[in-house]
């Protein structure tokens, strides 16, 4: 029904005075008009002469609207008029909940109260049967489905706005009932709690099929959804596993229903329910991985809504338990293959090459070996996996196959593996090229490099140097082979595209990053390292310095690491090596000093901190390093008490107290570095000079903290 001039014209107050009006009459047909009017006038533009954007009105109005719901749920009579105006009540409060003040619910928590209340009002008719076993007499107001379900709409639309405004953080899941005396934790607790108690058992009755009226397909979709709002609207880890074991059990049962769209419905939410339960395992009676897997099996086109939700299930399952998928990694390869050569939807084939790459890269980092024992058959399958997912006509496909490439390299497959690794770095589609620019930090990251990109397993420090200069060549020129200068092409690292540019940064700085935890952790020189090249990885990060401030971020975080990584000085002070070292530490020290965004001057903090745990760095920029020049023959002079009068300027006039946190972490570690054994004396006694100088600077900067501590200080 369209509103009429008359109904623009109206002011709040008439429309409620109306409404209350009609409450008191017997005509519920009159009264769901009114409110289907009001609920119109409320979602478009026409409510600004309203003013639902102010608290006080909308408020106002959620009262006067709440009272007529509750008279409504009591009446005398059951009619289908009493129903329809009803569900155009609830409609009606769920439309000022979306459309009304951000503040409704946030200064006003006795709101989501009231409104989750409600939820009681609407029994079930399981509850009712059960009711009317220990009474003659009939119950007082038998309730539609249209209005169960818009009640179960309503609390949906509550708890996303209650989540918004921040009322979900602390609540206290306790069994007991509140009173007058306990705390709004507990208080939105309990009610939340009888939501979940309403939503589970309208789902569990739909499950098993004991009422018809509970498995009408709207109510099902609406509990579903309300479940899924239920799960995601607390931070609270507890109360999310508390519900996720609640939920699962009827959810699980949905996975197999007839209905298409129930089903996809179920498996969005066991998604979010195995997110949300963590490590925390359900009965063992209720296995998602069955369901998931039956799901999968079945055929047909019309499924296909079904088997994507199923694959993205069958994700959010590999988190929660690796062990029981990585058993079935056969049966998924297979069913994967079968979707890549049969399927026309796109987003099917990409949602079963994403699901085969989850589970890939999750053996390759926790369980390696067991990746490396698979038997030739299943290994078969996967490299018929990865050859069709990378071959795909869609760039979304292509994608998701680039995660698969580096863990089947790792699990023995490197011939295929490295053949298709060149082959996606050269795609003709940018977001392809970037995915595989990416897949290779994902391996230095998550532990698996040296056995995917070398042809050995040996996971040894050699091999990680080694692989390290892999990396960095796949970046650079797209190939495991030395090409000739001249034809070299522009790849990752120098594209003109942003997005594989950033990509391939963000892999460089990381296997920088591995590497040199690898040579912290080795303790014994890393002689290996010691004979790498630097250079050209100096180059590499100096030159994203030079980039905007995201790439400049991944070139000031490699140069950190690879300061880090800087070997013994044995090679002369004019070496190339000590050349781009003192370039290094002049472009940190720029970035330091003058960087425009805050994330600049922080990683340049980070950088240095970084640094400061090398001894042989600090031996070369320590050593005679007061009159020192960089290569480029600017007038910055490089040394370590320029570097820290340059951390202490950070420490005392920048205006972001994250920088300077990381510009006193810095220093931190450098008076660390004094007890390193292999730091010359000389060097020693240069720190403590430099760091003496800045003391009455520092002991200021300390008093200013201080006294902004104690500003943010609750009182």
């Amino acid at each position: 029904m369209g509103s009429t001039n008359d109904d623009d014209a109206r002011t709040l107050s008439e429309w409620l005075e109306s409404l209350g009006a009609l409450q008191g009459s017997a005509d519920a047909e009159a009264l769901k008009t009114a409110l289907d009017a009001f609920q119109e006038r409320i979602s478009t533009h026409a409510s600004s002469g309203l003013h639902l954007d102010e608290y006080a009105h909308s408020d106002e109005a959620l009262s006067a609207l709440v009272r007529v719901l509750r008279a409504l749920l009591q009446g005398q009579s059951a009619s289908h008029a009493l129903t329809r105006a009803s569900t155009s009540a609830v409609r009606c409060i769920i439309a000022l909940i979306v459309h009304g003040s951000p503040a409704l619910l946030k200064q006003n928590p006795r709101r989501v109260h009231e409104l989750a209340g409600l939820s009681s009002e609407f029994e079930s008719e399981e509850s009712a049967t059960e009711a009317g076993k220990n009474s003659r007499q009939p119950r007082s107001s038998e309730q539609a489905l249209s209005v169960r379900t818009a009640a179960v709409q309503l609390c949906e639309s509550a708890l996303e706005q209650a989540s918004k405004a921040g009322l979900m953080i602390a609540i206290d899941d306790r069994p007991t009932r509140p009173t007058a005396f306990t705390s709004l934790a507990v208080r939105t607790g309990s009610v939340v709690a009888d939501i979940r108690s309403c939503v589970a058992s309208i789902l569990t009755a739909s499950s098993s099929g004991s009422n018809i009226a509970d498995g009408s397909p709207n109510l099902t979709h609406a509990a579903l959804k309300a479940a899924k709002a239920l799960v995601s609207a607390s931070p609270n880890v507890g109360f999310r596993q508390r519900t996720a074991l609640i939920f699962t059990p009827p959810v699980v049962s949905l996975c197999s229903s007839n209905d298409s769209s129930t089903a996809a419905a179920a498996f969005s939410v066991l998604s979010e329910l195995m997110n949300a339960s963590g490590q925390a395992k359900s009965s063992p009676d209720i296995q998602p991985l069955e369901s998931v897997l039956s799901q999968l099996s079945q055929s047909g086109a019309h499924l296909s809504v079904v088997r994507i939700q199923a694959w993205k299930a069958l994700q959010a399952l590999i988190d929660q338990d690796l062990q029981s998928v990585s058993a079935e990694t056969q049966q998924i390869s297979e069913l994967s293959l079968q979707i890549l050569q049969s399927s026309s939807s796109d987003l099917e084939r990409q949602a079963a090459m994403s699901a085969v790459a989850s589970l890939l890269q999750a053996r390759a980092t926790q369980d390696l070996s067991s990746l490396m024992d698979e038997n030739e058959a299943t290994q078969l399958t996967l490299n018929g996996t990865l050859v069709a997912g990378s071959s795909d006509i869609s760039p979304l496909v292509r994608c998701s196959a680039a995660d698969c490439i580096l863990p089947l390299a790792a699990a023995g497959l490197q011939g295929t593996a490295h053949d298709i690794l060149v082959k996606l770095l050269r795609d003709s589609e940018a977001p392809v090229s970037a995915a595989a620019a990416r897949a290779i930090g994902v391996a230095f990251d998550a532990g698996y490099a040296s056995a995917a990109l070398l042809m050995s397993a040996d996971e040894r420090s050699s091999r990680l140097a080694e692989a390290l200069t892999l990396g960095f060549r796949l970046l650079q020129i797209g190939t495991f082979e030395n090409a000739p200068a001249s034809k070299q092409p522009r790849e990752a690292l120098s594209s003109q595209t942003s997005i594989i540019k950033m990509r391939a940064a963000w892999s460089f700085a990381t296997m920088c990053d591995k590497c040199a935890d690898a040579v912290a952790a080795a303790h014994d020189g890393s002689t290996t390292f010691e004979r790498l090249d630097l250079v050209p990885f100096l180059q590499a990060a100096e030159q994203l310095c030079g980039e905007d401030d995201r790439l400049a971020a991944s070139g000031l975080r490699a140069l950190g690491a690879l300061l880090r990584m800087v070997p013994r000085h044995n090679s002369g002070r004019n070496s190339a090596e000590a050349g781009m070292i003192f370039v290094s530490v002049t472009t940190l020290q720029r970035a330091l000093r003058h960087g425009k965004d805050p994330k600049t001057r922080w990683n340049a903090g980070a950088a240095f901190e970084r640094s400061f745990e090398n001894a042989h760095f600090l031996h070369r920029i320590g050593s005679d390093g007061n009159d020192s020049k960089n290569s480029r023959g600017s007038d910055d002079t490089v040394s370590l008490r320029a570097i820290v009068n340059d951390l202490t300027t950070t420490i005392m006039l920048d205006k972001m107290f994250k920088v300077k946190l990381t510009a006193l972490q810095a220093l931190t570690q450098l008076c660390t570095a004094t007890a390193l054994p292999d730091l010359d004396r000389g060097v020693v006694t240069l720190i403590r000079a430099s760091l003496t100088a800045q003391r009455d600077t520092l002991q200021q900067a300390k008093v200013d903290l201080d006294a902004r501590a104690e500003e943010a200080a609750p009182s």
